[in-house]
C-alpha cells in the first residue's frame, strides 16, 4: 500500500492540472465618427476608464482596448461579435456617442470568474477639447 501512495499523489497532481489554464486575450477595436459643421458639443456616456488625446482629424476615434483573463479566446470574440464593446450614435448639433453595453456584468466562464479590463482612448478631433468633467467635448472657441 506504502508502494501504490507516491504513483496515486502523481496520478492525482496529473488529473488536477491537466485543468486547462487560460492567459491573458488582448483586442483592440477602433471606431470613428464623423464630426459635422453642424456639431457643437459632443457628449460621452462610454463605458471603460477613459484618456483623451488630441489628433489632427476631422472626426472622433475610440481605441477601445479588451484584455479578457480566464477565458479561451473564442469567448472575446463572441462578445466583440454581439457588439459587447461597440458605441452607439445619435446626432445633430449635438453628437451623443454611448456605449451599447453600458452596465458590464461580471464574465464567468465554466467555473471560471473572468477578469475583463477594458480601457477606452478617444482621440480629439483638431479645434476641440475635452471637458474636465470627461463626459463632453466641445470647440476650442466655444462656437
Amino acid at each position: 500500500m506504502l508502494k501504490a501512495l507516491p504513483i496515486l499523489f502523481t496520478l492525482a497532481l496529473l488529473i488536477i492540472l491537466s485543468k486547462p489554464v487560460y492567459g491573458q486575450t488582448e483586442r483592440v477595436i477602433y471606431e470613428t465618427f464623423e464630426v459635422g459643421d453642424s456639431v457643437e458639443l459632443i457628449e460621452l456616456d462610454i463605458a471603460g476608464e477613459r484618456s483623451f488625446e488630441s489628433w489632427p482629424a476631422d472626426r472622433v476615434m475610440i481605441e477601445t482596448t479588451i484584455l479578457l483573463e480566464g477565458a479561451p479566446p473564442r469567448i472575446l470574440d463572441f462578445f466583440v461579435e454581439q457588439g459587447r464593446y461597440s458605441t452607439l450614435t445619435q446626432g445633430g448639433t449635438k453628437l451623443t456617442l454611448t456605449s451599447k453595453d453600458k452596465v458590464r456584468r461580471p464574465l464567468k466562464y465554466k467555473d471560471n470568474d473572468c477578469f475583463e479590463l477594458v480601457k477606452v482612448k478617444i482621440f480629439v478631433p483638431a479645434g476641440m477639447v475635452a471637458g474636465t468633467d470627461g463626459r463632453t467635448i466641445e470647440h476650442k472657441s466655444g462656437k
